[in-house]
């Protein structure tokens, strides 16, 4: 299955999976939760998560590249995208 979600969905599920992890590395669960666990991270397939900055002028969340705010229209410098190691 591949689900499609809105930018908002997406933040909600990291927000609420990084909620489920603290509790769970704070108290070790059974193997069946952990596997079940894993088992939805996967099924929601997130992929990874984009990197953004704050806009310099009214320092909203936009993606790291972009040369344009989505919220006040400034332009500026885009910045090089980040190379992050892929986990294996």
């Amino acid at each position: 299955m591949n689900a499609h979600y809105s930018d908002e969905s997406v933040a909600k599920l990291r927000t609420a999976i990084h909620r489920i992890e603290a509790q769970v590395t704070s108290v070790p669960p059974a193997a069946a939760l952990s596997d079940a666990i894993s088992e939805l991270i996967g099924i929601l397939d997130l992929g990874p998560e984009p990197d953004t900055r704050a806009c310099p002028r009214c320092h909203g969340v936009i993606m790291r590249e972009a040369s344009r705010c989505v919220h006040c229209w400034s332009t500026f410098e885009a910045l090089p995208r980040l190379h992050k190691a892929v986990a294996q």
